[in-house]
């Protein structure tokens, strides 16, 4: 199935009426044509994915309707890639390529489906992939999902995935990769209460205990904390929903 616009918005501004219930994804698909101005193939397994339901009472952007047309792709398993002239909806399990490749300090960090290179000035890119997809204990930082590279030559990190999710990994990069001491990464599992709730107690135990200490500031998106302590035993601090884990980086103090 291939959808053409008849109508093209020319101000990402625009206010919209974008509400939906229980259409296929063909109807989401048109609609968001339509809005953007943007040419999609779907194919006829894709177009006929049922039940979606969006509830939007009150008008929003362009741009922010297409977010959510993402969103939904996502949740279903399904991306968008470039070909040629069209925006292409797949499953993600089978892309191949056309996936937009970010090396700047810009990227978009919702729901579309990008690729990522982060070029590491102070650790090695191997080891870090190894401590960021260990498994063992369920705490891995990366998604089964999101498809996690280094490139050695190089000493750069290559992650394909949402950008929403890249977001929150290349954070933790960037925690990770300094000239100090480098911090080890350490998951402990949280099996008979909240991860969030044992971290609020980390915090005020560190924060009662050393006057130099500082509250716990969100750095990630969605459901991970990071807490910055003046105690020198601590580095960061995570409660990471996800997985339902606390996570540690700290050096060996």
């Amino acid at each position: 199935v291939i959808t053409s616009p008849e109508f093209k918005s020319t101000d990402e501004n625009v206010v919209i009426t974008f509400d939906f219930n229980n259409v296929d994804l063909l109807t989401l698909v048109k609609q968001i044509s339509k809005f953007t101005g943007k040419r999609f193939i779907v194919n006829e397994v894709i177009a006929a994915k049922k039940g979606i339901t969006i509830m939007s009472p009150s008008p929003i952007s362009v741009q922010e309707a297409y977010d959510v047309f993402l969103s939904v792709l996502d949740d279903n398993g399904y991306a968008v890639v470039k070909t040629g002239q069209f925006l292409r909806v797949v499953d993600k399990r089978k892309i191949s390529s056309g996936v937009t490749i970010y090396k700047g300090d810009y990227f978009p960090k919702n729901d579309e489906y990008i690729t990522r290179l982060i070029k590491l000035d102070n650790i090695d890119a191997t080891d870090l992939t190894t401590q960021l997809t260990d498994r063992r204990g369920g705490g891995s930082f990366v998604p089964s999902d999101v498809k996690i590279k280094a490139l050695e030559d190089t000493n750069t990190i290559l992650l394909t995935g949402t950008g929403s999710q890249i977001s929150d990994i290349e954070q933790i990069i960037k925690i990770l990769d300094v000239r100090d001491e480098a911090p080890r990464l350490s998951v402990i599992q949280v099996k008979n209460a909240e991860a969030s709730k044992i971290n609020e107690i980390i915090d005020n135990i560190i924060f009662q205990s050393t006057p130099t200490a500082t509250r716990a500031r969100t750095i990630r998106s969605r459901g991970s904390q990071v807490v910055k302590s003046g105690s020198e035993r601590y580095s960061k601090v995570f409660a990471d929903d996800r997985t339902n884990s606390i996570i540690v980086l700290a050096n060996e103090a």
